[in-house]
């Protein structure tokens, strides 16, 4: 096990101000309380922490768009599931132009439609999402329109991070309020999506136990599936200690890399996962994938054979192929088609809900049959590249194309390239005012924020059956208004909670 020493600084001066003085306390419960990173560090230096970074005070939100993200949250989980048990005839169909020009999408969805057309089934139709559906709160889309909307950014079905620090984010804002004193009419949600969580996993578990049967002499533990060097693996960490102190459930963390060598099914016939983590293997009931989601994580081909191996397995995983694939890009382009939604809402109610929260998105289809709808799409944004961002099928935040960057592409990108993208109307989001939190610096100014919306999810593919599809608390992430894109992980974002007010007209 590595050393570690925790590491934050503020200089102090004579002059300090209240808002330096509330940010060292502020520093300081985050650290007391776990709201942590890992720093880069180079062996045989040991390991250095620091806090996570934060806005110092709860972000204005509008309550009503708030609301309706919570209200969502279900209704988004259950159209994943109703993607997926549409087979992978679906899958195969709708992301085959983009597999054909992206080598990573075309890669998992190789790997999806063997799982799923094994001799012998798929050995596992359960699927657990720790879904995050992620919005910004933007102005009305008329110009003289005072109204406040939710616009979605994406939906997240493969390691939706900082459940965890979310939480905390959201206990230090609390701490703040009271240090601070404040008169202000507050009305600051309650999050327990760490517990909320841990508790999906665990019931991910226990019906694995339910229906299958071990060796008794064989602990049944859970994996998270991590990237080596993880600076974000406190939020994961959490997340491990309540499923033991909650549930009385072991994990482990391993790369992909350490899957390939110490995992293995342990027969042809009941396709058990077992893991080399001790003296003796234990079994898998549920694989979660805090890694996987990028090409980066399959450094090899050795990486692929793992992801493999764990998908023709027992193992319920979290997310299955079908569930990550389900989140691309391309999928929740089509979504914006009135007639694709309505067929897997469970209402025209339900598919109005959740339309009302989409951007506008464009195919950018090589297929001779879209060129007419491509070109026009192309023009647009190139008449006002401001107005738009390219995006391509890929996770983690840092890939999407603005302004000079998308323009560029657009002229220079061949049609097939291209066709592995959408093109998505650039949401306008409403910035507030706060102070930013990192690494001991603050800097004030205006910033947005991009509400996440938890969603556990616990059915069965095949026979349409539904364990668990409750809401599981927020995360709030915020940057400074001039930034385009990236996350907390990438260094842009910070972590955030919601202080709920009325913005606007509803």
């Amino acid at each position: 096990m590595s050393e570690c020493c925790l590491l934050w600084r503020m200089a102090a001066s004579n002059n300090e101000d209240s808002t330096d003085l509330v940010a060292r306390e502020a520093i300081s419960y985050a650290c007391a309380h776990g709201m942590v990173m890992a720093l880069p560090a180079a062996p045989p230096l040991p390991e250095t922490l620091t806090h996570a970074p934060f806005c110092l005070r709860a972000s204005r939100f509008d309550a009503s768009a708030f609301a309706l993200a919570v209200r969502t949250a279900p209704l988004f989980s259950k159209l994943i599931h109703r993607m997926a048990m549409a087979g992978p005839e679906f899958l195969a169909r709708e992301l085959d132009e983009a597999s054909q020009h992206d080598s990573f999408t075309a890669r998992l969805l190789a790997c999806y439609l063997d799982a799923a057309n094994h001799p012998r089934g798929l050995a596992q139709p359960v699927s657990l999402g720790l879904h995050r559906f992620d919005y910004f709160m933007a102005k009305g889309r008329g110009e003289m329109d005072q109204s406040v909307v939710l616009q979605q950014v994406e939906l997240n079905t493969i390691a939706s991070s900082f459940g965890c620090l979310g939480t905390r984010a959201s206990h230090l804002h609390e701490f703040v309020h009271q240090l601070e004193g404040s008169q202000v009419d507050w009305d600051h949600p309650e999050n327990r999506a760490d517990e909320a969580l841990s508790d999906a996993l665990a019931k991910a578990h226990g019906l694995w136990l339910k229906r299958h049967s071990q060796d008794s002499s064989k602990e049944v533990q859970v994996i998270f599936v991590v990237q080596p060097g993880e600076r974000n693996r406190f939020d994961q960490d959490i997340l491990r200690h309540l499923l033991l102190a909650r549930h009385r459930i072991r994990s482990v963390r391993l790369s992909l890399s350490e899957i390939a060598s110490k995992g293995r099914l342990s027969s042809d016939v009941d396709r058990a996962l077992e893991i080399e983590t001790g003296p003796s293997a234990a079994l898998v009931s549920v694989v979660y994938f805090r890694a996987g989601y990028g090409p980066g994580d399959y450094v090899s081909e050795a990486c692929w054979q793992a992801r493999v191996l764990m998908e023709n397995s027992t193992a319920i995983k979290c997310p299955s192929l079908s569930y990550q694939l389900l989140g691309a890009k391309k999928i929740q382009q089509i979504l914006c088609d009135p007639e694709v939604l309505t067929r897997f809402a469970d209402s025209p109610k339900d598919a109005q809900l959740m339309r009302d929260c989409f951007a506008s998105q464009w195919s950018l289809s090589a297929k001779p049959e879209a060129a007419t709808s491509t070109r026009a799409a192309i023009q647009l944004a190139l008449d006002n590249p401001h107005a738009f961002v390219l995006k391509p099928q890929r996770e983690g935040g840092g890939n999407n194309l603005y302004e000079a960057d998308l323009k560029k592409a657009l002229l220079t990108m061949s049609a097939d390239e291209l066709a592995s993208h959408i093109l998505m109307s650039r949401i306008e989001p409403i910035a507030v005012d706060n102070t930013i939190v990192r690494n001991g610096k603050i800097v004030s100014g205006q910033v947005v924020g991009e509400l996440g919306i938890f969603g556990t999810f616990l059915g069965d593919t095949q026979n349409g059956d539904i364990f668990l599809n409750e809401t599981a608390g927020y995360l709030l992430r915020s940057k400074l208004a001039t930034v385009d894109d990236g996350g907390v992980a990438a260094g842009v974002a910070v972590l955030d909670s919601p202080q709920l007010v009325n913005m606007g007209l509803h």
